[in-house]
């Protein structure tokens, strides 16, 4: 499951004030990057919903809850009309932004990359507690959440880590539906060569099969939630 279930229409919305090293999409980040959403592009856009083999919409980025008038105003539209709307974020927002979009969010891809918040810090650009805390609200709201852990080496890969990472997770309520691992790769290089922007190398090859399946029974044997790489 890359953006949710099925064919979708992925949404790429503009802004994002994680600035993660090694982002995969680090062109997003302005908030004033990419083309006007305009009225031929919403035509567009439902047009493409409506077609029968799509399973539904996701949006994404950058960030896209920090335009959450937008979002949600497109997620409404979205429910009206018995499309199926996911939303990837980072949850480094406020939480009446995310408000903004639970009645039309349908499933909740949250990423939780470092359980410590001086080292989340060290690799992006603040402190992981409001993150935290807007997952733990959010799986209060018994809303579908996937939880996503990018598996960066020599950054997150360790057992401490992992086991860090899974204490965290068992403080969040019902709403978690599952976690995934994601392999670390490094494909994202030429956009940092398109824009003259420095990229981050963490590794030449992304961890085995064997530890990755070892991580995720860790996780699992630690929270209860179910673990997929």
């Amino acid at each position: 499951m890359l953006n949710g279930d099925g064919l979708r229409t992925v949404l790429w919305v503009s802004g994002c004030a994680h600035h993660c090293r090694g982002c995969q999409n680090p062109q997003t980040w302005d908030a004033c990057s990419g083309i006007p959403f305009d009225d031929a592009a919403k035509k567009e856009l439902f047009a493409d919903l409506s077609r029968d083999y799509m399973s539904g919409v996701t949006f994404s980025g950058g960030e896209c809850l920090l335009q959450a008038d937008f979002s949600a105003s497109l997620a409404e539209r979205c429910k009206k009309e018995g499309i199926h709307t996911a939303v990837e974020t980072s949850a480094f927002c406020l939480w009446s932004n995310i408000e903004k979009m639970l009645p039309f969010t349908d499933l909740f891809f949250t990423d939780l990359k470092i359980a410590n918040s001086e080292k989340h810090r060290s690799y992006t650009s603040a402190g992981n507690e409001l993150i935290i805390e807007n997952i733990r609200r959010l799986s209060s709201k018994n809303k579908n959440i996937i939880i996503r852990i990018p598996v960066i080496p020599n950054v997150n890969d360790s057992a401490e880590d992992f086991d860090a990472l899974g204490e965290v997770i068992k403080t969040f309520d019902s709403g978690i539906h599952h976690i995934e691992l994601l392999k670390y790769n490094n494909l994202a290089k030429p956009k940092y060569d398109a824009i003259s922007a420095d990229y981050t190398d963490f590794a030449a090859f992304p961890q085995h099969e064997k530890q990755m399946k070892a991580f995720a029974e860790k996780i699992t044997d630690i929270t209860g939630v179910k673990c997929i790489f």
